[in-house]
Order: C-alpha cells, then structure tokens, then sequence
C-alpha cells in the first residue's frame, strides 16, 4: 500500500448518530480518513454494542460489542457522555471548534434542546458542516427542513471545492453534470 494520504485524512467529525443511517455515513468518513469521534450517551453506550449477534467460539465470545456494532462503528473512537449534564455539554461544545462535520439523526428538536443545533454549532464553528438524517419527518417544518438540506449541502459542496483547490480529487468530481 503507498503512504499517499487519504482522501479525508486531516477531517474530524463529531459524531452523534445511531442505528443504521447515520453509522454508515460516518463509518465511510472514517474508512476514507477522517477522525471519527463517536459521541455516545452513558453510562450504556451506544444501544447497538448489546444488540444483534456476537461472537460464539473463541477468545471474543465474551466481548460485549454485537458484529452490528462492529460493522458499522469500526475505525472510530468513542466517548460516551451524559448529555444531560452541563459538563458533558461543555466538554462537546470544547471540541466543536476542532471538527469539521457533525452528524446526527436524532429525531427533530433533539439536537437543539441539547443545545447542538446547527445554529449552535456555527456560532462556536462557522466552518461546520452539519449533516442530520431522521425518519421522522411528519413532525418536522418542510421550510426548516429544507433551509437545513440547503446548508448542509453548501457546506459539503465548499469541501469539494477545497479538495479540488489541494488537488486531492479532480475539479470534475466536484460537478453534478451529467
């Protein structure tokens, strides 16, 4: 293999997601280069490390990570946090100036009454890139939804153009032409 750095090696994210969707998003993130740091609530963790199948034979039959959490949190850190209390907000709130993409897919408000909001995030970090999936849409404003895509979109399509301007991927890579 060639000591060529990654693509997103350098990146940082912040990740709060869970389940299926947003996992995989920053599981890519990771096997791409960037430092994930996997924010998870304690004192459990993340649901999956206990959920789904582990292993049977062998020295890991007795690990307590499930192959679901395996397979979609590899090559990340983790912290696990009590979000509930004002040390633990501050502690993320600290380390939101240091990462470049936030994700999540808490269902709608969750974020913002823990004070993460994208609008939070942006004002300790205006180079942020918020990147929020949730199934929960009947509950969420369209018009808020919408302004958020469209941030968040900006946000991915200004790291493009960075990319593009260190040569790290080609300018053509960059366009949604066909």
């Amino acid at each position: 293999m060639s000591n060529m750095p990654q693509m997103l090696e350098g990146y940082r994210v912040l990740d709060f997601s869970q389940f299926v969707a947003g996992p995989t998003c920053s599981r890519i993130l990771a096997e791409m280069g960037a430092e994930v740091i996997k924010v998870e609530m304690a004192p459990e963790g993340d649901r999956t490390r206990s959920a789904g199948l582990k292993p049977l034979e062998g020295k890991h039959k007795s690990t307590t990570h499930s192959t679901y959490y395996m397979q979609h949190n590899h090559s990340k850190l983790s912290i696990a946090l009590d979000l509930r209390k004002a040390a633990a907000r501050e502690l993320v709130l600290a380390m939101v100036p240091k990462v470049d993409v936030v994700p999540e897919n808490f269902a709608p408000g969750v974020m913002k009454r823990m004070g993460f909001s994208y609008e939070d995030l942006n004002r300790v970090n205006p180079k942020i890139a918020h990147a929020k999936r949730d199934g929960v849409r009947d509950a969420y404003n369209r018009a808020e939804y919408l302004a958020e895509r469209e941030r968040m979109m900006q946000r991915w399509a200004d790291h493009l153009d960075a990319l593009a301007a260190l040569g790290v991927i080609s300018p053509a890579n960059t366009s949604s032409s066909a």
